[in-house]
Parts: structure tokens; C-alpha cells; sequence
């Protein structure tokens, strides 16, 4: 929002407006995805990854991909 001269609340605003998800929705989404793409563009492991991408445990990692997309982190792995 600095960057592009306007209030964080407008520009939080457009944010939902433009992809229907809160900030966080939309963070939480990111992380997710680049989650996806080390999980079958890398080497590294489940744990690596979560703890790569700032999640407390790879506990809470696991539970939270499994709720955005249906599968484990392990499971999405073997099946890509």
C-alpha cells in the first residue's frame, strides 16, 4: 500500500474486491502455492518446506494444506 501511495485499508479493500479473500486469505494462499511447487519441483522435505515458508510445525502445515486442498503434503507429492 506505501509502495503505491495509498491507505492500507483501501488498499486491503481492493484486494478483497479484485480476488474475493481478506490479506490473510490471500497471503495464506501464496504460501500454499509455492508449498505445491517445492513440493514437486524440489527436494526438499515436508518439514524443510514449512519451516521454510515461516508455519510454526510441520504439524500445522500438514493440517492446513490438507484443509486447502484436499490432500496431505506427502500425498500430493507421490501423486505429481
Amino acid at each position: 500500500a506505501e509502495l503505491l501511495g495509498i491507505s492500507l485499508t483501501y488498499f486491503t479493500d481492493l484486494l478483497k474486491w479484485e480476488t474475493g479473500q481478506t490479506m490473510c486469505e490471500y497471503v495464506e494462499s501464496a504460501r500454499i502455492g509455492i508449498a505445491k511447487e517445492w513440493l514437486t519441483r524440489t527436494d526438499k522435505t515436508i518439514t524443510q518446506i514449512a519451516c521454510d515458508l515461516g508455519y510454526s510445525s510441520s504439524e500445522y502445515f500438514n493440517q492446513l494444506f490438507k484443509k486447502v486442498t484436499g490432500s496431505t503434503p506427502c500425498d500430493y507429492k507421490s501423486s505429481n
